[in-house]
C-alpha cells in the first residue's frame, strides 16, 4: 500500500482521541486468563498485535467475546494445552509474555511468528525459566523463535535475567510466577531499561489482586505464589506512544493546535517524557487531567535524549530532530536493532532519502535539522512506527513523501491516516 502525505498547506488543527494502549492491552489480556471468573476490558487497543495475544487467550482456555466496545474475558484460571501452533505474529509482547505463561499449560505449547518477530531475541527469557524448572526451547538461529514450551507448571524459585535487553522478560517472569508453585525471586542483572514497562505490569497485576514487591533500585522482585488472580472491569487508558506521533506533529506545523484527548495524566506510561521534550526544543504545550495541546513554532532547537527507558520514543523524535535548528543527539539506541524493523538502519536510510542530515555513532543516533526536506518516495522497513516517522516527516517536505508499505501502521494504530485528517492533514492512497 502506497500513501502519499502531502505537505503542510497551513497550520494543523483539531482534535484526535489517543488510540487505547496497547501494552496495557496485551497486560490485561495476559492477567484476565490467569484469573478465575469474568473480566471485562473496556476500550481495548484492537490493533494486529493486541489481536495476537486475544488469539494466544483463546489457545489456551479463555472464552472471550467482543460486546459494546469491551473485551468480556472467561476464564477458568487454569490453563488448557492449545490445538495448535500459537501464531504470535509480530508482537513481541504476545511471544515473551505466553512463552513464561505457556509453563502453566499441561503438555507441549509452540509460539512463533512472521519473519520480523522470528529475529527477537529470546535466551535471557529462556534461561531464566529453565532456573525454575521449566523445559523451554528456542529453536531458531541465535535462540529466536519458534520457541518451544513443555508445561506442567512452574516449581518457582529464585532466577536472574538481564535486564538491558527487554523489560518484556520480567514482565514475562512475574505474570507467570503468581501461579508457581512456590514463591519467587526475580533479580535483575545489569541494568534495568524501560522500567516504566515493569512498573506498567506490576499495577495491572495487583489491579488483579496479584502479591508483587519490588526492591527500591528495581533490581529484585518477590513475588507470593501460588495466588488466585480476581477478574477486574478496567478501561484501558490511551497510549502515550501513539499520542508522540500526533504531538510532534503539532509542533513541527508553524501555528498548529493539536488537541489529544483520552491520556491519564498520572499514567505510569513511560512515553509521558515526550511532554517536556516539546516544551524544551520550544514548542508550547498545556496538560490537562485526560488531555494535552500542543501549538507548533517554527523555531525548534536541538536536543538530547536517552532512549534506553523509552526506545518507542525515537522514531518521532527523529521526525522532530529533522526541523530542530542545530545538532540534536539521541543515545542509547542499541535495542532499536531488534524491533519490527533494525530501526538503527531503517530510520536513518529512509531519512537520508529526503535530504536529513542523519548518523548513526555507536548507539546513538544524530540528526542535523534544517527547515524543510526533499520529496520522494521512501519505505516503511514494514514497521509502524518508522511509517508513522516518515508522515510526520513529509508534513514538511517541498512536495509530499510517498511511503510504501503505510499499511504497517495497523500493527498499533489502524486509524492513524484517519486521525492525520482529522488534523488537517492531506492523505492520498496511491497504489
Amino acid at each position: 500500500m502506497k500513501v502519499k502525505i502531502w505537505p503542510a498547506k497551513g497550520a494543523l488543527e483539531g482534535t484526535v482521541t489517543a488510540p487505547p494502549s496497547k501494552s496495557y492491552t496485551h497486560r490485561y489480556l495476559a492477567c484476565a486468563l490467569l484469573a478465575k471468573g469474568e473480566s471485562r476490558l473496556r476500550n481495548p487497543s484492537m490493533c494486529t498485535d493486541t489481536v495476537a495475544s486475544l488469539r494466544a487467550c483463546k489457545s489456551l482456555g479463555a472464552t472471550i467475546k467482543k460486546r459494546c466496545g469491551e473485551l468480556v474475558v472467561k476464564s477458568v484460571g487454569s490453563l488448557k494445552k492449545p490445538r495448535d501452533v500459537i501464531n504470535c505474529g509480530g508482537s513481541g509482547a504476545t511471544l515473551r509474555f505466553f512463552t513464561a505463561i505457556s509453563s502453566l499449560a499441561p503438555g507441549l505449547v509452540v509460539l512463533t511468528g512472521n519473519k520480523s518477530l522470528k529475529r527477537r531475541p529470546m535466551a535471557p527469557l529462556i534461561a531464566s525459566l529453565r532456573r525454575l524448572g521449566v523445559e523451554c526451547y528456542a529453536l531458531g538461529d541465535g535462540d529466536t523463535p519458534p520457541v518451544v514450551v513443555f508445561g506442567g507448571g512452574v516449581d518457582g524459585g529464585c532466577t536472574s535475567v538481564e535486564g538491558d535487553v527487554s523489560s518484556q522478560f520480567v514482565s514475562a517472569l512475574m505474570m507467570a510466577l503468581v501461579k508457581a508453585r512456590r514463591p519467587s525471586r526475580i533479580e535483575v542483572r545489569g541494568t534495568l531499561e524501560s522500567r516504566g514497562y515493569v512498573e506498567m505490569t506490576i499495577k495491572v497485576l495487583r489491579e488483579f489482586g496479584g502479591k508483587v514487591e519490588v526492591s527500591e533500585d528495581f533490581k529484585a522482585f518477590e513475588i507470593e505464589a501460588p495466588q488466585d488472580l480476581t477478574p477486574v472491569v478496567v478501561v484501558v487508558p490511551g497510549d502515550y506512544s501513539i499520542a508522540a506521533f500526533f504531538a510532534v506533529a503539532g509542533a513541527i506545523v508553524e501555528g498548529s493546535r493539536v488537541r489529544i484527548e483520552g491520556l491519564i495524566r498520572d499514567d505510569v506510561q513511560p512515553e509521558k517524557e515526550f511532554i517536556g521534550l516539546l516544551k524544551e526544543v520550544g514548542a508550547k504545550v498545556f496538560v490537562g487531567p485526560d488531555w494535552l495541546e500542543v501549538e507548533g513554532s517554527s523555531d525548534l532547537s536541538s536536543f538530547k535524549f536517552d532512549a534506553k527507558d523509552n526506545p518507542d520514543l525515537v522514531p518521532p523524535l527523529l521526525a522532530l530532530a529533522s526541523f530542530c535548528e542545530g545538532e540534536t543527539v539521541i543515545e542509547g539506541c542499541s535495542r532499536l536493532r531488534f524491533k519490527e524493523s533494525n530501526r538503527l538502519e531503517s530510520l536513518p536510510t529512509e531519512l537520508k532519502r529526503v535530504g536529513v542530515d542523519v548518523r548513526v555513532k555507536g548507539d546513538s543516533i544524530v540528526v542535523r535539522g534544517r527547515r524543510k526536506v526533499e520529496s520522494g518516495v521512501v519505505s516503511s522497513w514494514m514497521d509502524h512506527r518508522v511509517a508513522m516517522s516518515l508522515a510526520l516527516v513529509g508534513l514538511r517536505s517541498e512536495r509530499g513523501l510517498i511511503i510504501e508499505g503505510f499499511e504497517a501502521v495497523s500493527k498499533s494504530h489502524p486509524g492513524f491516516a484517519r486521525d492525520l485528517a482529522k488534523l488537517g492533514v492531506v492523505v492520498d492512497v496511491v497504489g
